[in-house]
Parts: C-alpha cells; sequence; structure tokens
C-alpha cells in the first residue's frame, strides 16, 4: 500500500481560520499570496466546517524596478514594502484582512498552522528552521512547505513539525534532503536591472514553482489524507520527479 500521512486534525476538522505565515513576498512569494487568496476563497465552499484562512506576510525588502517583470508589482509602487503592497492589494480585491509585516520573521509566539517559506538565501532560510524548532506554538504540530529555486529548476518540500516529549522541542517528522541546509547561495546580490534579473532566472520559474506548491497547499487544506511530500522540477530537461511520503 502506498505510504501515506494523515493530516493534523487542527487543519483537517479546524475550529477556526487556518493561520498561514507567508516569509519573503518576492519572485515566488508573491504568487504563492495571489494562489492563496483564491484558495482561501475556495476551501469554505468544498470543506465542511471550514471558515477559510489567515495569511499573515513577511518581508523586510521594498519594491525594486528590477521587481516589477518578474514580480507582481507595478512602477508606481517602487519604494514601498512587498509584503504591504501585496496585502493591501490583495485585502482590497478580495475584502480580506490578511496582516503584512514589514520585517524578517522572528520567533514571535504567534500561533501558525502552516508556514510557507519563500526565501531567496540559505542563511535566512536555516534561521527560519532554526526559530521554528524553538517555537512555543500552542499546536501540538504543524506544517512547513519551503519554497526553493535556481535559474531553471526548482523545489517544495513539504515537512510536519511534531513536540517532542522528552524536550518539549518542535521536530522536523521527515528528513530534509541530504546536506540541504548546508547549500551554499551562489549570488543573493539584488539585481540591479531587468535583464540582470532575467538573467540570474527565467521569466516563468517563479510562477510554476509557486503553483506546483500552491497544489501542494491546496491538498494540505482539502483532503485528510496526502501521498508527497514535496516534488523536484527541471525545465531545461522538462522533468518532474513528486516525493512521496
Amino acid at each position: 500500500m502506498e505510504k501515506h500521512h494523515k493530516v493534523s486534525e487542527e487543519i483537517s476538522t479546524p475550529i477556526e481560520k487556518i493561520k498561514i505565515a507567508v516569509i519573503g513576498a518576492g519572485g515566488t512569494g508573491s504568487y504563492v499570496l495571489q494562489g492563496l487568496a483564491k484558495i482561501g476563497l475556495a476551501i469554505p465552499e468544498i470543506v465542511h466546517g471550514n471558515k477559510g484562512i489567515s495569511v499573515y506576510v513577511y518581508d523586510d525588502d521594498v519594491v525594486s524596478k528590477s521587481n516589477c517583470v518578474r514580480q507582481l508589482y507595478h512602477e508606481n509602487e517602487i519604494g514601498e514594502y512587498k509584503s504591504v503592497v501585496l496585502v493591501n492589494n490583495i485585502n482590497r480585491y478580495y475584502s480580506y484582512t490578511w496582516k503584512a509585516f514589514d520585517r524578517k520573521f522572528y520567533n514571535d509566539n504567534k500561533d501558525y498552522h502552516l508556514v510557507v517559506v519563500c526565501v531567496d538565501n540559505m542563511k535566512s532560510r536555516k534561521e527560519i528552521y532554526n526559530m521554528l524548532e524553538k517555537s512555543n506554538c500552542r499546536f501540538p504540530n504543524f506544517y512547513i512547505i519551503d519554497y526553493g529555486n535556481g535559474k531553471d529548476f526548482g523545489q517544495v518540500l513539504l515537512n510536519h513539525y511534531i513536540v517532542n516529549p522528552k524536550n518539549k522541542r518542535h521536530e522536523l517528522q521527515w528528513d530534509l534532503p541530504e546536506g540541504y541546509l548546508e547549500i551554499k547561495d551562489n549570488d543573493n546580490e539584488p539585481s540591479c536591472s531587468i535583464a540582470q534579473a532575467l538573467n540570474k532566472q527565467k521569466m516563468f520559474v517563479n510562477p510554476i514553482i509557486a503553483n506546483l506548491g500552491l497544489d501542494l497547499i491546496y491538498n494540505l487544506l482539502t483532503t485528510p489524507i496526502i501521498y508527497s511530500k514535496g516534488l523536484f522540477f527541471n525545465l531545461e530537461t522538462g522533468t518532474m520527479r513528486k516525493i512521496p511520503i
């Protein structure tokens, strides 16, 4: 029988809105947020008793001209905080009450059912994983979706934090790919021009990886059992490989 994971009751049969933290509102994060807005409309219609989602967005970066092609920003938003721009636009369009924070994510004792990581460097990613292990979240378990990509490839990893009864710390249920958090960043410098930004990453790699991960999120929020904990894809070879539980 195919291995599977039973989704926690806090998500499969929630008694409140599902709280989601999105860390990073750039190339991938901007598309993830647009997709979450649609998911927020859908799940109360198909999951009995579901009250929808509340989203909290963290990003201390501001919109630059080079962001206005690959990311969901306009030139009249240059200089404004990405998190604030996106959340205001989504709230206005969908009548949501999502929250934006113009700072980096840190362990501020908020209780999230799902943390979505859309950062573009390994230093920030490692800091987030370390903070989540020390989390004081009142939920005995919560989930993390971790996005990452290069110029023409990427991955989405789903994992599950559960409380270790011995030390009361949250620990990952499934192993990360070997050496994952030790990967060195090739180039963390911001792109100064649109041409430079497109040379670093293909035009549509971000929306592709965002939508693949949104499908994982949708399954997590709408089905009691899941069979996949992520995927790898490569635009150059045209391949995609799911990661079974």
